[in-house]
């Protein structure tokens, strides 16, 4: 009976996943960019001649990975103790982001073959023999994989369970919602600071995922200028270095895309200056 259980629990997780493969684009979109960050990560080192090979074993492995995290919570579900309460489903998106990678901890016990999917395995076991230092990384990427497929479950159970999801429409700021985690990449999202009238400021924060003491990433801070009857703003970023050079051309740039696109800010009217950090300090004065 619990073996019955357990393939119906498999089957209704390869259809619901079909089901936003063939027919919802905004879910092939996020799937597409999630998958492309992390090969981009993990392809720095690989050689051009393993490319199509390291491309093909990674797709499989992240669409395992993917399905393998729906499938834990399906379990979680299913067990009568489980209670996942309406109020948790219908906070902020991104404050649910925030919460999985714990809930997940606590599911597997971070054991690696909980974790990972056999496709996954594969691609890790390839990537171990070919290439030195990537143990880390792939560990890594093989969590946050499974995280956003548990992340996925629990959108549709909030979805099954006909819930609103928060809109927050009266609390949006020119770069993003006061009221809300935005992920800027899968891994670093902003989170408001400070309001003033012609400011904002936001701080960036890596995902929980990423087991560290210290979560800040970086800093944001946009300034409204008028100029006669023009309106300038002034966009500051300052990023850490832990952070690679790579991605913090991608985090700049889905910054700036973000002001000129949700604004229909013209770039010209936009003044970028970025800088990197080695260490952000809190001084305290008594």
């Amino acid at each position: 009976m619990e073996n019955i259980k357990e393939m119906n629990l498999y089957e209704y997780t390869e259809q619901k996943i079909m089901s936003h493969y063939q027919n919802n684009p905004e879910f092939n979109k996020t799937f597409i960019r999630m998958e492309r960050y992390y090969q981009t990560k993990l392809a720095f080192n690989v050689k051009e001649s393993h490319l199509e090979k390291f491309k093909e074993l990674f797709f499989s492995g992240s669409k395992a990975q993917f399905f393998n995290g729906y499938f834990i919570i399906q379990e979680l579900l299913s067990k009568e103790d489980t209670q996942i309460e309406d109020d948790w489903l219908t906070q902020p998106e991104g404050y649910i982001t925030q919460q999985i990678p714990q809930l997940i901890r606590d599911i597997t016990n971070e054991e690696d073959e909980v974790i990972y999917s056999p496709d996954m395995r594969k691609f890790k076991m390839w990537m171990i023999t070919t290439y030195e230092d990537v143990l880390n990384d792939l560990n890594q990427t093989a969590f946050d994989i499974l995280c956003h497929g548990a992340k996925q479950a629990l959108l549709d159970l909030r979805d099954n369970r006909g819930l609103e999801p928060f809109d927050g429409k009266e609390s949006i700021g020119i770069l993003s919602n006061f009221k809300d985690f935005n992920f800027i990449t899968p891994q670093v999202f902003l989170d408001f600071h400070l309001p003033s009238q012609t400011t904002e400021s936001w701080n960036l924060h890596f995902w929980d995922s990423i087991n560290t003491s210290d979560i800040k990433a970086g800093e944001v801070t946009l300034i409204t200028i008028t100029e006669d009857v023009k309106i300038i703003y002034d966009l500051n970023i300052l990023l850490s270095t832990r952070i690679s050079e790579n991605e913090r051309g991608v985090i700049i740039e889905s910054i700036l895309f973000s002001v000129m696109e949700r604004n229909d800010i013209p770039r010209e009217n936009i003044m970028l200056r970025y800088a990197t950090v080695e260490d952000f300090y809190v001084f305290i004065q008594n």
